[in-house]
């Protein structure tokens, strides 16, 4: 018997439909979704001065150089500031992922009063939180790209004792002489104001507890008596990383110190994370999620130290 039916335009109509308002239905849920372990926004700052479809922006980044002197009360003796301009130029790529319902799932969901399924583009969602971390700690291999714990103009040194085995107070002095070289590097500009350490030492350091102390950790007692902190009265940023873990020459463990600032590094995000209309395409109801973003700007390179084999 010969069978004639076919499916009819009313029918695809019907699902693209139903595809478009759960569509919608899901982008609110998913545009909510935070994924802490790939939260790059926490360590690098975001400039915003890039457009959103600008395939690359350039910084001006100025120096100023100068100093007051005692004059004679003329002009004749007045020194003036020196202004030394640079450009940094960055590119900015597009990074996409997408996915699809199929026919038959859209009815089946319709058949059923119920709703589709929100896996892939949660998975959307998910796959650009992994890339857009992936480019701002460690770059991109295809397009050159270096990231914040792989930079090959920044000052490295090696530690001299493993944090196993090191007491609180070496503990303290590795961080403190690796905040004042930064500090010393721009001239006493910058002070580095945050440390990435691995994930494995900053857990031994919260849980490594001071013998007669009272109950103080190594992590209490470096917050507290950190260079930075007793000189700006403002908190040290220490922060855990597990991809610190290896990142160091010969993959050892790594520490990173730097100024989180926009001045001396940052990313560029100009347009975050957007899902596209549902498009139908034979019998696949697709959706893709698109974002436009650069890798590291690492500004004054003398900020960032690294320190590996802790």
């Amino acid at each position: 018997m010969k069978i004639t039916a076919t499916i009819s335009d009313a029918a695809l109509n019907a699902a693209f439909s139903y595809a478009q308002r759960e569509g919608e239905r899901i982008k609110a849920k998913v545009y909510e979704l935070k994924y802490p372990e790939h939260d790059w926004r926490s360590l690098v700052p975001v400039d915003g001065e890039a457009g959103a479809w600008d395939d690359e922006v350039s910084t001006i980044i100025e120096d100023l150089k100068g100093e007051a002197a005692i004059v004679s009360g003329n002009n004749n003796d007045v020194p003036t500031v020196s202004i030394q301009r640079g450009k940094d130029t960055k590119s900015i790529y597009g990074m996409a992922l997408g996915g699809a319902w199929g026919f038959a799932e859209i009815n089946k969901a319709m058949e059923r009063g119920g709703s589709l399924s929100d896996k892939f583009m949660r998975s959307i969602r998910r796959g650009h939180e992994v890339k857009s971390y992936k480019l701002a700690m460690f770059g991109d291999e295809a397009t050159g790209e270096k990231g914040l714990l792989n930079q090959t103009i920044v000052a490295k040194a090696a530690a001299a004792k493993d944090w196993a085995t090191a007491s609180p107070e070496e503990i303290l002095v590795m961080f403190n002489d690796e905040i004042i070289a930064g500090y010393k590097a721009t001239n006493y500009v910058y002070m580095p104001d945050t440390v990435i350490v691995p994930m494995s030492k900053w857990l031994a350091l919260a849980n490594r507890i001071i013998p007669d102390t009272g109950g103080m950790t190594v992590m209490d007692y470096i917050i507290n008596k950190n260079v930075y902190t007793e000189q700006t009265k403002k908190p040290l940023n220490i922060e855990p990383s597990l991809h610190a873990e290896t990142a160091g020459a010969g993959s050892t463990s790594r520490m990173v110190t730097y100024r989180k600032n926009v001045e001396c590094l940052a990313v560029f995000n100009p347009l975050p994370l957007l899902f596209t209309p549902i498009e139908r395409d034979k019998l696949e109801f697709s959706i893709i999620g698109y974002q436009r973003m650069s890798g590291l700007d690492l500004r004054i390179p003398a900020t960032m130290r690294y320190f590996d084999g802790i």
